[in-house]
């Protein structure tokens, strides 16, 4: 039988312990048999008691070489997400951002028997268009315009853009090969694109990349967790009714978030650490804590 299990990161700022904490709380209420690893730096740690890391059913050290390209001296806390595949505790893995929390159980939804079972890799992606029909408004962290020059090899017919705050992936030469040519990108990452500074360059980009280019399928759309900035075209879509009933969770990610999502995640956090024994982390202003988030 096939092992799976949950794996985050906490890298740097001790708000991702924080965060990959609270995470952790949802995970024991909704799948207490799925187990759950962290992948952690020191630092991102620092306020977490062994109470509270007892929550983890194992704490990996991330090792320097996956936080860092060739060469360079500098950690790049989104470079690790490309090495998936080598971090990979279990068979079947589904990641989540630490700054995620669970409300339904990831293993037990319709979409993950129906569609999973023949896939390998599949990413929160939000939105797809064909190449030829890039506009501005359509990718975050590239200029747009610019995405059908970066291909290595002839120009894909469709460009998925991602949020890699859910990625179910399997063990396996097809994840292998996608995240090598994701790395293979982000290698010659030589054009326009946004960066946190300090902090790295983030990862979707180059996953998108590398989805394009090995035609891989996907869900599409496939929003298995609100965020806000992905959904904020739909209609009702601030509502509890809407992010209860449509997803299997909730992201706080992105550098500020609307009052509903706020709301929910404390509302969540205060009555998981009450339950059990703790104090709670609430949300925190990512602005306010992390100087990478200041320039964005």
């Amino acid at each position: 039988m096939k092992t799976k299990g949950i794996v985050t990161f906490a890298l740097g700022n001790p708000i991702y312990g924080k965060f990959a904490f609270n995470l952790a709380l949802s995970c024991k209420q909704v799948c207490p048999s799925v187990p759950i690893v962290l992948y952690y730096t020191d630092s991102a740690i620092a306020e977490l008691d062994d109470k509270r890391m007892s929550l983890f059913d194992k704490m990996i050290p991330m090792p320097v070489k996956y936080m860092r390209m060739k060469g360079s001296k500098d950690n790049d806390y989104f470079l690790p997400k490309l090495h998936l595949n080598k971090l990979a505790p279990f068979d079947v893995n589904i990641f989540l951002d630490a700054d995620s929390l669970l409300f339904k159980d990831p293993f037990n939804q319709e979409i993950a028997y129906n569609e999973f079972q023949t896939q390998a890799y599949y990413a929160y992606d939000y939105e797809t268009k064909q190449t030829n029909n890039i506009g501005y408004d359509y990718t975050f962290w590239c200029e747009p315009e610019r995405i059908k020059t970066m291909f290595k090899n002839k120009e894909p017919k469709r460009f998925y853009s991602l949020s890699s705050t859910f990625i179910y992936f399997e063990k396996g030469e097809i994840v292998d090969s996608l995240l090598e040519t994701a790395l293979s990108y982000r290698g010659r990452c030589n054009h326009p694109h946004k960066s946190f500074i300090p902090g790295g360059t983030c990862d979707e980009l180059f996953l998108g990349l590398a989805l394009a280019e090995s035609n891989h399928e996907m869900i599409e759309p496939y929003v298995p967790i609100y965020f806000n900035f992905a959904e904020k075209k739909i209609k009702n879509c601030n509502t509890e009714s809407f992010i209860y009933n449509k997803h299997i969770g909730l992201t706080n990610g992105g550098n500020v978030q609307p009052l509903i999502t706020e709301t929910l995640y404390n509302n969540l956090v205060k009555a998981l650490s009450q339950k059990n024994g703790f104090k709670p982390f609430l949300s925190q202003n990512k602005r306010a804590v992390l100087a990478e988030r200041r320039f964005m």
